[in-house]
């Protein structure tokens, strides 16, 4: 047998055992070419050499590393709704391990790197619904009038997330007063703006600090601070 009719049973042998692999592990056709993209940064394997149909076989047994993370635009913010969960008392393990581990189990696969864009929705949407029953988070828009007069809806994640802690550090007896007047009010000052400002104009990174000191806070309180 020649060297090339050697390579080409080769890589239909090793063609074959992808396939069978992902059909053992229940790894659709979508999310088989996702990890495919993610360990070679090809698709389909009619474009892969034996080399890189091997990565592929690795990664789906488990070497790829079951605790990474899914390289996708969709991460950081699935990243940053479990940090909120770890300041807000409900997640209890803040590292990527710790989210790698919630998200296979969301999804139902084996590896977190064989998260889809479908499975990344789908658990921000988990997430964000877990932080409102469990930490009472209003995801809501703010309503807002414009220069012109008209009334517009505005994002504010941080802001709903610093209301959702100043609830609960009410509940912890840690604030005596649970309103957003007395939130804005501290806020302001922590962020070193004008008192007549509210928390929801703080910047991002002002927010953050803020929903880090809030974390600590509500941590110490439960007894689980690090």
């Amino acid at each position: 047998m020649t060297a090339a009719a050697q390579t080409d049973a080769a890589w239909k042998r090793l063609n074959r055992r992808v396939h069978a692999r992902a059909r053992e592990l229940g790894i659709d056709e979508q999310a088989r070419r996702a990890l495919q993209t993610r360990v070679t940064g090809k698709a389909s394997c009619r474009d892969m050499s034996p080399a890189e149909l091997r990565r592929v076989i690795a990664a789906m047994s488990g070497s790829g590393g079951s605790d990474a993370l899914p390289d996708s635009d969709l991460l950081p913010k699935l990243r940053a709704l479990w940090i909120s969960g770890w300041h807000l008392g409900v997640v209890r393990d803040r590292t990527d391990a710790g989210l790698a581990a919630w998200l296979r189990r969301q999804a139902g696969i084996d590896s977190a790197t064989w998260a889809t864009p479908a499975h990344l929705v789908a658990a921000i949407e988990a997430l964000r619904g877990w932080l409102h029953r469990e930490a009472g988070v209003s995801w809501k828009p703010y309503r807002a009038v414009d220069e012109s007069g008209r009334a517009k809806d505005i994002d504010r994640p941080r802001a709903r997330v610093l209301e959702a802690q100043w609830a609960i550090l009410h509940g912890l007896g840690l604030v005596r007063i649970a309103d957003r007047t007395a939130l804005s009010a501290y806020a302001c000052a922590h962020a070193g703006l004008a008192r007549t400002d509210s928390h929801t104009a703080l910047s991002d990174k002002q927010a953050d600090a803020l929903i880090r000191h809030f974390g600590d806070r509500i941590r110490a309180a439960a007894g689980s601070a690090p």
